[in-house]
């Protein structure tokens, strides 16, 4: 009954957080709209902040997002202000990496219903996301 009880709370919580993190993708997909236009207007711009600069290349291009805290500054003295980098490529002799990844990969680009709560498994190893910038 303990284990019953455990694994409702898990799920529970894991589908809270899917909730929370699709409102989140919502913000998240109208600042990468806002800040393609911004590069629209003014292509290439150095005004705005690290991440209107960096979700504009990274949108156009790929490779990768590096999220760190930015130096110095913070929300309510407590809470770490991130700060984007934008990486055209990794140096794969060099990275350390970790992530939960599904047993049985599914695809949708519509709505990928099985990624709120999966049988997962870790592994130590990230595949190739390099930026293709036209030359």
């Amino acid at each position: 009954m303990k284990k019953f009880i455990l694994k409702s709370i898990h799920v529970i919580l894991a589908l809270l957080g899917f909730v929370i993190w699709g409102v989140a993708n919502a913000f998240y997909s109208v600042c990468i709209g806002l800040s393609l236009i911004a590069d629209r207007v003014i292509p290439g711009a150095s005004k705005g902040n690290c991440w209107s600069y960096t979700f504009a290349r990274w949108w156009k291009y790929g490779g990768y997002l590096a999220i760190r805290k930015a130096d110095g500054n913070g929300f309510i003295k407590f809470l770490p202000l991130p700060h984007v980098i934008w990486l055209k490529r990794i140096d794969w002799k060099f990275a350390d990496v970790e992530q939960l990844i599904p047993k049985v990969r599914k695809h949708s680009k519509w709505f990928p219903w099985y990624s709120i709560y999966f049988d997962g498994k870790v592994i130590n190893k990230e595949f190739r996301h390099d930026a293709t910038i036209p030359q």
